[in-house]
């Protein structure tokens, strides 16, 4: 029986009814009488039973919606006995009286589980129509007893990659794209994949629209895939695809005629897919500053006519903005930063739920010099991680509180001019990348996290064209440091809440940086060394120590620290700990 069964999730069920501390006796009348124990164990009878019966199935659903409801309507712990995300969504909407979205919710949430999943936390669909093995039950894909990850982290923000995903038949997928769906699955426990799609991949004029897609396009097919058979993989693994949807970036005169087809393009996509692929964000034109010919204002138009198109269709669905990148430090890249101000400017009416930016590494003039990840740019002040708040400003100050940003699109330090990744430069990027992350998954305005959602790092095999050029994975698409290092780091941060930032400051190379996260009575200390910045030099690890006397508030039981690469050793329980940090994350989990 697979360890996440049914079973396990009604002994969870069970146990959250029983620590509410409210016997039957104590609750009000005007509750709806159900018996708990016995519903449950009614449930866990039909499970042993016949688990796979499809009659079964359904009615396992119908007895476990009537528990859940009743949950629901008397205020009782939802999210204990759901192992995702939506347990916290769905309390939240509650407490908002957001109530058919919340029953809508708990009835997606309660389908899927009842449906079974495996051990490895990924949906078994059994065999496929030629009856061969499914790519979700290889062997290799997940160590024995590894947990899966929740889709949200412990603070609700949501986590995503970009994944080389696309595939021609979903009877006969290589063992690369098997590769990659282990990694998602397994190792970063991720639902939210990006895939980018331009429109000459699959349209051709006067030919209409086609679910066979072509790169780079269709009148110059190199690499042939299935829309329709990467949405069933999509399906089948219990993703949500996000789709950067572009227009085609080799036309250097845009027309109304361009913007209103865009249009129709995006809407044939969402209409198809929305469902098969569980579409629930879209990103829209893929890095404008490099490929919009046309003027902003052009841009903001084909931005809005998208969104009242989609939202007026589907209001369920969040659209975001272009993809921009501003991620050049640079006096002369005053295009770039036009086109974000003129969508920022409340009186020209951009139309959005979130911010879409591709985060990578603020640079220097001609890409030299990367700057460290606490670093504030001289000329960009949209660029870095400091940059972002500026963002937030900006949106509250125009009284879009609502408007969410998302970091939808970055790596670390190794790009397309990289394409063997040595030991060396592979140390190199997952201290750079984990420190990047770490910082803008905490940074706040007024108490409030700046991002809502961030998608590191892309799930292709290194190679030397397009996309595989920026690959995070080796040239066999075996797991580099930095894809271990995101993991754990990820792996943490769903277990542990932000609680206070400790010590650091922006553009201080000199003071240890520590933040802090709870988890009830544990707590976890996440800190590491500044790089160093040179200009225009190229950022290196330092191989020095920083040190920090992290005073706490009681003597702990426990102490266990852990380095970027999982190892952990157990220090001597002390209120006083002394912190050696170097410029790779190290983390310290402190049980009282």
């Amino acid at each position: 029986m697979p360890r996440y069964s049914l079973f396990l999730l009604f002994f969870f069920l069970v146990s959250c009814v029983a620590a509410s501390g409210q016997s039957k006796a104590e609750r009000p009348r005007e509750r709806p009488a159900l018996d708990m124990e016995r519903a449950t164990s009614d449930l866990v009878r039909d499970e042993e039973s016949s688990p796979t019966s499809p009659s079964n199935v359904d009615e396992r659903y119908r007895k476990l919606m009537n528990i859940i409801m009743h949950m629901v309507r008397n205020n009782m712990p939802v999210k204990e006995i759901l192992p995702q995300e939506e347990g916290r969504r769905i309390e939240s909407l509650l407490r908002n009286k957001e109530l058919d979205k919340a029953s809508s919710m708990v009835s997606d949430s309660i389908r899927r589980l009842s449906k079974g999943k495996t051990g490895e936390g990924v949906i078994d669909i059994g065999r496929d129509i030629e009856n061969k093995p499914s790519v979700f039950q290889e062997p290799h894909l997940q160590p024995p007893g590894q947990p899966s990850t929740p889709i949200l982290d412990a603070d609700d923000i949501i986590w995503g990659t970009e994944g080389g995903v696309f595939i021609s038949s979903y009877s006969d997928i290589s063992d690369t794209t098997r590769r990659l769906v282990g990694v998602i699955n397994n190792n970063l426990g991720i639902r939210y994949v990006k895939v980018r799609i331009q429109m000459p991949s699959v349209s051709i004029a006067g030919k209409g629209l086609t679910p066979d897609m072509c790169m780079p396009s269709l009148d110059n097919c190199r690499v042939r895939f299935n829309l329709d058979e990467t949405a069933r993989l999509f399906k089948a693994n219990n993703w949500s695809m996000v789709p950067m949807l572009s227009h085609d970036p080799n036309d250097s005169n845009i027309t109304g005629s361009d913007i209103d087809s865009y249009v129709e393009f995006v809407d044939w996509f969402i209409s198809k897919y929305k469902n098969e692929a569980n579409i629930r964000y879209v990103e829209l034109v893929n890095a404008p500053i490099h490929w919009w010919k046309g003027s902003k204002e052009q841009l903001l138009e084909l931005n809005n006519k998208v969104y009242d198109r989609v939202k007026g269709k589907y209001p369920d669905l969040s659209i975001g903005t272009p993809g921009f990148e501003y991620m050049l430090d640079n006096p002369s890249s005053e295009i770039e930063i036009q086109q974000i101000e003129y969508f920022l400017d409340k009186r020209n009416g951009a139309k959005f739920d979130f911010w879409a930016f591709h985060g990578y590494p603020l640079t220097g003039r001609r890409m030299t010099g990367i700057y460290p990840p606490t670093k504030t740019g001289f000329n960009n002040r949209y660029g870095g991680n400091p940059g972002i708040l500026e963002i937030r400003k900006k949106l509250d100050a125009n009284g879009w509180y609502n408007r969410e940003i998302f970091d939808t699109e970055h790596i670390g330090v190794s790009g397309p001019s990289q394409p063997i990744v040595s030991d060396e430069l592979d140390r190199l990027d997952a201290a750079y990348t984990t420190q990047e992350l770490l910082l803008k998954r905490v940074l706040k305005n007024k108490g409030k996290f700046v991002l809502s959602g961030i998608f590191p790092l892309k799930i292709y095999p290194k190679g030397n064209r397009g996309e595989f050029a920026w690959g995070s994975l080796k040239p066999d698409a075996s797991l580099t440091r930095t894809v271990k290092a995101v993991s754990l780091l990820r792996s943490k941060l769903s277990e542990y809440t932000h609680s206070s930032h400790i010590n650091g400051e922006f553009d201080n190379e000199n003071q240890v940086w520590v933040e802090k996260f709870q988890s009830g009575k544990k707590e976890l200390y996440i800190f590491f060394k500044p790089f160093k910045y040179q200009s225009n030099k190229s950022i290196m690890i330092d191989n020095e120590t920083l040190n920090y006397d992290l005073v706490l508030n009681g003597t702990p039981a426990s102490i266990i620290l852990t380095d970027i690469n999982g190892n952990s050793v157990n220090l001597m329980p002390s209120q006083t700990i002394p912190l050696k940090a170097v410029n790779s994350l190290s983390y310290l989990e402190v049980g009282y």
